[in-house]
């Protein structure tokens, strides 16, 4: 752990209670990320939201990732034809990508560089934890819906599923109340 040693201390000159006090309890280096992950779900509030702080983390010569997780499908049928699974997904993955490019294009004049991807999982959780393992990403940028009561009860909180499965560092975005949002 690289620690922030105040100007003017030189090691060589402190007795060992201090040297130890410095290298145990010194303030770590804050360091900007080099490689940012944003999930996305179909928020659009929530997506401009979270991208404009991962965007003022992201370190201007790292790589922000906007991710985008679809459920793995069955093949489906309809009372006149079959439609099948892959058929499904390759449907979902297009309008998937299509509301990633938005925004990725929209981020392309600002600090480090996007890319975005769409991964199929049957959890969504579980898709955004092995996608963060496998690209070894330094933070995940995540809006929260901040559900309350049976809500949270009956469709659960997906940000708090990946902070339980990932040690990789979070920052949690909350709705803000928008002007229009308060009554007159």
């Amino acid at each position: 752990m690289r620690h922030e040693i105040e100007d003017g201390f030189d090691p060589l000159q402190c007795s060992l209670g201090e040297w130890y006090f410095w290298m145990e309890y010194a303030k770590p280096k804050r360091q900007t990320p080099q490689k940012i992950l944003v999930p996305l779900d179909r928020s659009i509030r929530g997506a401009e939201q979270v991208l404009s702080v991962a965007q003022g983390l992201l370190d201007a010569d790292g790589e922000g990732i906007l991710l985008r997780v679809i459920p793995s499908l069955s093949t489906k049928m309809t009372s006149t034809s079959f439609i099948s699974g892959s058929q499904q997904e390759k449907h979902e993955r297009s309008k998937a990508l299509g509301f990633l490019k938005y925004f990725g294009d929209r981020l392309g004049d600002g600090r480090g560089r996007w890319r975005y991807d769409v991964t199929v999982s049957d959890s969504i959780a579980d898709g955004i934890a092995d996608f963060a393992a496998r690209e070894e990403v330094d933070l995940i940028a995540m809006y929260t819906h901040d559900r309350k009561g049976l809500a949270k009860l009956i469709k659960g909180s997906v940000t708090e599923q990946v902070q339980r499965r990932v040690s990789t560092e979070m920052r949690i975005v909350r709705p803000r109340k928008w002007p229009l949002d308060e009554p007159p």
